[in-house]
C-alpha cells in the first residue's frame, strides 16, 4: 500500500509547487481563475480531497472555498482511488 501512495505523493507535491507559483506570479493570475472555475465547476465538492493532498490549491480557489472534507467515511483503499480520479480530473 506504502509503494502505491508513493506515486500519488509525488504527484501531489509536484501539483501544489505549481498551485503555489501560480497564486504568487501576476501573470499568471488569469489563468489561476480560469483553472478555479472549471474545478468548481467540475468536481464541486471533491476539490476538498484535492486541497487536502495539495494545501496550495486553496490560493487559486480564493478566500470564498469552503474547505469542508467530504466522504470521511471512506476506507483508505476508496480514498486512494477517489483522489486518484480527481488527480486525472484535475490535469
Amino acid at each position: 500500500d506504502k509503494l502505491e501512495s508513493q506515486p500519488l505523493h509525488a504527484i501531489s507535491s509536484a501539483f501544489d509547487a505549481y498551485c503555489y507559483c501560480a497564486w504568487v506570479t501576476v501573470e499568471y493570475q488569469s489563468m489561476a481563475e480560469k483553472v478555479s472555475t472549471a474545478l468548481r465547476r467540475n468536481l464541486g465538492e471533491e476539490l476538498a480531497c484535492l486541497v487536502t493532498a495539495m494545501p496550495n490549491l486553496a490560493n487559486i480557489l480564493g478566500d470564498d472555498f469552503n474547505f469542508s472534507q467530504s466522504n470521511n467515511n471512506d476506507t483508505a483503499v476508496d480514498a486512494q482511488k477517489r483522489l486518484r480520479y480527481l488527480f486525472c480530473q484535475f490535469v
